[in-house]
C-alpha cells in the first residue's frame, strides 16, 4: 500500500469516528485584528440602536394617551388590591363587588387606549373581558339570588 492510500484510509477513518476535519477558510494573516472586530461589532449595534430609534419615532403616542394607558393599568391592578384586602379582612378568600366594577373600569380605560393603538388582540381580549365583568354585575345586582360577597 503506498503512503498515499494509507492517508486517505486514515483521514476517511478518523472522518467517520470523529466528524469531518474544519475546513480553513481564512489564513490567521487575514483575519480582522481585535480592534477590526470590535469596530464590526460597534457598527453592527449602532445599526441597531439606530432602527431601534426609527422605530420608536415612528410609533410616537402622545403623553395623554400614555397617561390614558398607564391610568387604565392602574386601576386595572388595583382589583387585585382590594381583593386582597377583603380576603384578609374577612380571612377567607372573597370577590368584593369592587373588584368587578375595577374590572369594569379599567377595561374600559384600556380598551380605548387599544383602539387607539389599533391593536386588535388588545381589542379582542378586553371587549371579551367587558361581556365576562357585566355578566357578573347583572348577577350580583340583578340576578335571581343576590350575591352576599361585599
Amino acid at each position: 500500500m503506498s503512503k498515499l492510500t494509507v492517508a486517505v484510509v486514515s483521514a476517511a477513518l478518523l472522518a467517520v469516528v470523529f466528524g469531518p476535519l474544519p475546513q480553513r477558510t481564512a489564513l490567521a494573516a487575514d483575519a480582522p485584528t481585535p480592534e477590526e472586530d470590535a469596530a464590526t461589532k460597534i457598527d453592527a449595534l449602532e445599526t441597531e440602536v439606530a432602527r431601534l430609534n426609527a422605530r420608536l419615532e415612528a410609533e410616537k403616542i402622545p403623553a395623554m394617551w400614555l397617561v390614558v394607558g398607564f391610568f387604565g393599568q392602574f386601576i386595572f391592578g388595583m382589583r387585585f388590591i382590594v381583593q386582597w384586602i377583603a380576603t384578609e379582612l374577612k380571612k377567607k378568600s372573597v370577590v368584593p363587588v369592587a373588584f368587578w366594577y375595577l374590572s369594569l373600569t379599567g377595561t374600559i380605560v384600556l380598551l380605548s387606549y387599544s383602539i387607539y393603538k389599533r391593536d386588535p388582540v388588545f381589542i379582542a381580549g378586553f371587549s371579551l373581558n367587558m361581556i365576562i365583568y357585566l355578566r357578573n354585575l347583572y348577577f350580583i345586582h340583578f340576578g335571581p339570588t343576590k350575591a352576599t360577597n361585599d
